[in-house]
């Protein structure tokens, strides 16, 4: 098997269609706002759709059941070429942060988190350079191949 790609169950699906669409910037190959299901075209690789979350809890034949504010059982991991720059971008156009650009040396990476309108947690990255890594990271048996691509 292989993954196609990643869909996000949520609740405002006309809020969440905008969000992806004109604040992260991705581009809509399917659906539109007022609509059920659409899908984004990340980059050359990678597509994230959306589905409202009670017609695929109705198609389960599953009960509607609250969610939880915090949907934090997974993220959207994004690169960018200048996380400031994305940081300031995201801020301005209203997206809903969570922290600051920060370095993180254990993890090799400069990022940042802010949520989409369903409350689904979004890390936004750039890998620093190794020499910034903390020791402990660059150590790592696994070193060379981090960040996992």
């Amino acid at each position: 098997m292989k993954m196609t790609y990643i869909r996000l169950l949520v609740d405002d699906f006309d809020a969440c269609y905008s969000f992806y669409a004109n604040v992260l910037g991705f581009k809509a190959t399917w659906g539109k706002p007022g609509e059920a299901y659409a899908s984004f075209q990340v980059n050359d690789a990678t597509l994230l759709s959306l589905y409202k979350r009670g017609l695929m809890l109705d198609a389960l034949e599953l009960p509607m059941q609250p969610k939880h504010e915090a949907n934090h059982g997974f993220a959207l991991i994004l690169e960018a070429g200048d996380v400031d720059a994305e940081f300031d971008r995201l801020k301005s156009a209203g997206a809903k942060m969570i922290n600051q650009p920060k370095d993180r040396l254990g993890w090799g990476l400069r990022c940042f988190h802010l949520t989409d309108p369903d409350g689904n947690l979004i890390e936004v990255y750039k890998e620093l350079p190794k020499e910034e890594w903390s020791d402990d990271l660059k150590n790592h048996p696994d070193a060379e191949n981090y960040p996992e691509k």
